[in-house]
């Protein structure tokens, strides 16, 4: 029984150290992946190869490609400024000026409605204040008469009260409950009052703030309309000046159709020069041996990758499990059976 006992505490121990030994095996199978797959050579190989191709590249097309680049820079500074001219004399001035005319006459009829609301607004909140002041008012004056029932119901007869005597429901000429329970139904009507007074005033400034974001709204949107009107103004303006030099809508657009021609006709040449010189670079590459170079590097990876990959086969586990367990029970003393 004791050495069954010992041999299951043994096992656990065995199982929680694995492990540890486990993450030591897979650390010094990355280094021995790194150390035996080894591709730095060949990338700095290659490395090497595309600098100088794009070395001899740059030699061999670099002022014609700079050249023609600078040329097409020119042509669509100039193609913008015609383009610019050209919507300037494009634009319906007339038209873009009467519906900025007719907006901003909306907006301006908007502004006055809104600032009269203001001020009706501004009136019924006054007014429902004063309500409210009213309504207040009256609730003291409840409370007070309320208060001077029940002191001459305390008083003596001789200082014109009840002394405590039993009091009438009713009662046309002296003190009773009758008086008390209106008192109380004004309290309560003033109380409900305050309270709808209260709601009012409530509502009335919500109105009072969605009018402000109206008003808001409005003077942005009449300081954008005139700044439209402003706009379209200074571009007729400019159309004017423009037609004083000389300048004419049918003349403006011919010389746009040569501009933008010639921009494709650079931009063919370009594109047949940068294809020239694609290939020169590849036959060039070809040529100082970056496909084999290339090709061992990505076999290289592949079998690295695998690598990596056997250490975690089932195989190879059990494998390790073994070694860790010869180790382990080496190492504490425990005997083996054989």
């Amino acid at each position: 029984m004791f050495d069954g006992i010992k041999k299951f505490f043994c096992e656990v121990r065995i199982k929680a150290d694995f492990p540890q030994y486990e993450s030591s095996r897979l650390q010094a199978h990355t280094a021995e992946s790194a150390r035996r797959f080894d591709t730095a050579q060949l990338e700095r190989e290659v490395a090497t190869i595309k600098e100088k191709t794009c070395h001899a590249a740059n030699e061999k097309f670099g002022v014609n490609t700079k050249a023609l680049y600078g040329e097409i820079a020119v042509l669509e500074k100039d193609i913008r400024s015609t383009r610019g001219n050209l919507a300037i004399f494009e634009r319906d001035y007339k038209s873009e000026l009467n519906d900025l005319h007719t907006q901003k006459d909306a907006l301006f009829e908007e502004k006055d409605r809104l600032i009269a609301e203001m001020t009706a607004l501004q009136q019924a909140r006054f007014g429902a204040q004063e309500s409210l002041q009213c309504a207040y008012d009256r609730l003291e004056s409840a409370k007070n008469a309320i208060d001077r029932w029940y002191g001459k119901s305390d008083r003596t007869p001789w200082l014109f009260g009840n002394g405590g005597k039993k009091l009438p429901k009713h009662s046309m000429f002296g003190q009773s409950f009758g008086d008390l329970d209106g008192y109380k139904r004004d309290r309560s009507a003033a109380v409900s009052d305050i309270g709808s007074r209260k709601e009012k005033i409530a509502e009335i400034k919500s109105r009072q703030r969605r009018n402000k974001e109206h008003r808001d709204e409005n003077k942005a949107a009449v300081t954008k309309v005139f700044g439209q009107i402003n706009e379209t103004k200074a571009a007729r303006q400019l159309m004017y000046e423009l037609k004083q030099q000389g300048m004419k809508y049918f003349a403006i657009k011919k010389e746009m159709s040569a501009y933008l021609s010639s921009q494709a006709d650079l931009q063919n040449r370009l594109h047949a020069l940068e294809t020239k010189r694609n290939e020169f670079t590849e036959q060039m590459k070809y040529r100082l041996g970056i496909n084999e170079r290339e090709a061992n590097i990505a076999e290289i990876r592949a079998l690295k990758a695998q690598f990596l990959e056997d250490f975690h086969s089932l195989s190879n586990q059990e494998l390790r499990r073994a070694d860790h367990r010869k180790q382990w029970m080496s190492e504490h003393g425990v005997k083996q059976k054989s």
